[in-house]
């Protein structure tokens, strides 16, 4: 891809000053690009930072989700990542949208409350 910047640098230079890095994967589809590949080589000094998110999780049932976050696994041991780090941050990702209205509401309500 051709960019005016070293791509690289601006990924360290984000790293090295970030708390927290999310890695965003979609559950029906758990490809690494040549890209992605090389962003998660440059992560790799900042591993303990790293979070893993499974976005769409509540689109596949739970035998799907078993298999999906082997896969997921698998993906990312071949990056190299630190397995222990990957699986303690992989996290199910649902959207408050396909929460039923009723769950919705109690959950606004509880963060007015929160905030208050």
């Amino acid at each position: 891809m051709g960019r005016d910047y070293d791509f690289k640098k601006v990924i360290q230079w984000f790293a090295e000053r970030a708390d927290c890095i999310i890695v965003l994967f979609d559950a029906h589809k758990l490809d690494i690009s040549d890209e992605l590949r090389n962003v998660l080589n440059t992560l790799r000094p900042h591993q303990d930072k790293v979070k893993v998110l499974l976005n769409k999780a509540d689109q596949v049932n739970s035998q799907q989700l078993m298999r999906v976050y082997g896969a997921l696994m698998w993906q990312l041991g071949k990056v190299r990542l630190r397995p222990s780090a990957a699986v303690a941050g992989a996290r199910v990702v649902i959207s408050r949208a396909h929460l039923p209205c009723s769950d919705r509401r109690s959950s606004i309500r509880r963060r007015s409350a929160e905030s208050m």
